[in-house]
């Protein structure tokens, strides 16, 4: 079973290579943040998404600028979270408001572009190798969503309270997620099991099925917006893997080992996260 590290291009050198992603970031946080403005304008409710819209504006500045990053890091490591609770508590006050189909198109437009909006936001974290946050209920999540789902979750604590980096849960979540995602039946990754290992230091295993090369575009040092015209066309799951990898920033790895069976055309993965530890924050 070959074992090759995830390589993400975060540090690149070349400066026009870097105002591209740059400018492609701020792109996509700018469609985010004009969608709020339109909700907030058409539902008349001035200043109800008030919170978000600034947010927006910290992601954006982020990308440059550490110190913005790591002021609001608590907000940013939760982005579409809180952005979605926003607007949807501004969509129940709203009312009547809330059902024009403009407001309907923009919330659409909001909702279909921030998951990769909130990946983008993690890849600016990553990028200022700032310490995530961390939480106690990570374990917790990932076993009452993979309940029943044919996932086997299994944790090691060691009889110490586990507290996972922020975003680690939720990357183990977006790849289960990517089951159902309709890519049809040879695009889709499966998980079989997921271990979390607090024995000595933190480690989260991914292990599953998915079609062969999946995973390629995890390998190649390829850039964020790179690895995002590769989700687009069809590899959802790799949100997940991408996101993990940010997790282990600064101090941690992510590697992929896999084994594959080009006859079928599936192989076997196992994702494997080397966590910083709570202690280490």
């Amino acid at each position: 079973m070959a074992v090759e590290r995830i390589s993400i291009d975060l540090d690149t050198s070349d400066p026009a290579i870097a105002r591209l992603e740059r400018h492609s970031y701020v792109n996509l946080i700018n469609v985010v943040h004009a969608e709020l403005q339109l909700i907030e304008r058409m539902v008349g409710a001035p200043g109800a998404l008030r919170s978000a819209i600034h947010l927006a504006e910290a992601a954006s500045r982020a990308f440059k600028e550490a110190r913005v990053a790591r002021r609001h890091l608590a907000e940013l490591v939760r982005f579409a979270e809180l952005t979605e609770a926003d607007v949807q508590e501004t969509l129940e006050s709203a009312g009547a408001s809330a059902d024009g189909e403009d407001v309907r198109e923009a919330v659409g437009i909001l909702r279909e572009v921030l998951p990769d909006a909130h990946l983008r936001v993690q890849e600016v974290i990553a990028r200022h190798r700032l310490p995530r946050p961390v939480s106690t209920q990570g374990i917790a999540r990932i076993s009452e969503a993979l309940n029943g789902r044919g996932v086997q979750v299994r944790a090691n604590t060691a009889g110490r309270e586990c507290s996972l980096p922020e975003g680690s849960a939720q990357a183990v979540l977006m790849m289960a997620e990517s089951q159902t995602a309709d890519c049809g039946p040879d695009r889709t990754v499966r998980l079989r099991e997921v271990e979390i290992d607090l024995a000595a230091d933190l480690r989260v295993a991914v292990r599953g099925t998915g079609p062969v090369g999946w995973s390629a575009p995890l390998h190649r040092n390829l850039r964020p917006s790179e690895l995002h015209t590769a989700v687009a066309s069809g590899v959802p799951a790799l949100r997940g893997a991408m996101l993990l990898a940010y997790c282990s920033m600064p101090g941690g790895s992510a590697t992929l080992s896999l084994d594959g069976d080009r006859a079928s055309g599936f192989e076997v993965f196992a994702l494997v996260t080397d966590l910083p530890v709570a202690d280490d924050h």
